[in-house]
């Protein structure tokens, strides 16, 4: 009997040393990385009807994605564009799971923009705007948008984005008037690179104008938005944008 013990001690020993050479043979696979959240942020509790009130008018509302459904997994937000010189739209813009556009107000880019013309709203969008945010459970929601500025990194949901804004001369007449304009770029983090972002829109990039950029996410993707003001001689003008970003680093 000693000996038996003596032997299943011996065996208990080497299934131990076993399992431990195991854990050491090598690194282990690296974990994946975790899904970004379906959308940041929460519901405010306040009522959609007071927006679609000012959407139904094609007003600007305080906040640019204003909406969330979580049964269609899409936001609702609000974008826009103007000058004097170059006219003016308005529009909802869905993005995430269920995405559409719905043009609002468009100024004819031939006469000057000053303001809202009433009798130019699209009455069937607009319509068609409150159906969908009705049927489709729309809520407001504060999506938690995290500041992207010139000269910094900023983190979301596991991705890095980083924001360079560079003085790249003037334009203008001397006689009448000159302004500054400007270089501004986007990139995604990328391990130990960066990866430049091409964003479309009137608002990012703006030569003159310095847009404020901001980064949620609706549906699980990446979603940046930026509102612009600006003034040259003879004109001036404004714009917000939300695009939803393809934020796969490249292989």
């Amino acid at each position: 009997m000693p000996r038996a013990r003596r032997l299943s001690a011996g065996v208990g020993g080497l299934a131990a040393a076993l399992a431990s050479l195991a854990g050491c043979g090598g690194p282990t696979a690296p974990r994946p990385a975790p899904a970004p959240p379906i959308v940041t942020g929460q519901p405010t509790g306040g009522a959609l009807e007071p927006l679609l009130e000012v959407l139904g008018r094609a007003g600007s509302l305080d906040a640019i994605c204003f909406a969330w459904s979580p049964a269609k997994a899409t936001a609702a937000c609000a974008i826009e564009s103007s000058s004097i010189q170059g006219g003016a739209t308005v529009a909802v813009r869905l993005l995430g799971g269920a995405p559409g556009e719905y043009v609002l107000y468009r100024h004819p880019e031939d006469q000057q923009f000053f303001a809202i013309d009433p009798a130019g709203v699209d009455r069937a969008a607009v319509d068609a705007v409150a159906a969908e945010l009705t049927s489709g459970g729309y809520q407001v929601w504060d999506f938690a948008p995290v500041a992207v500025a010139p000269g910094a990194t900023a983190t979301i949901a596991g991705w890095t984005l980083r924001r360079t804004r560079t003085a790249t001369g003037t334009d203008g007449d001397p006689q009448t008037g000159t302004w500054d304009t400007y270089d501004d770029r986007l990139e995604l983090g990328c391990g130990a690179r960066w990866s430049p972002l091409a964003v479309a829109g009137d608002a990012f990039g703006h030569p003159v104008g310095e847009p404020e950029i901001h980064a949620l996410v609706a549906g699980g993707q990446l979603v940046l938005t930026a509102s612009v003001s600006w003034a040259i001689e003879g004109d001036n003008g404004a714009a917000s944008e939300a695009v939803a970003i393809d934020a796969a680093c490249p292989r």
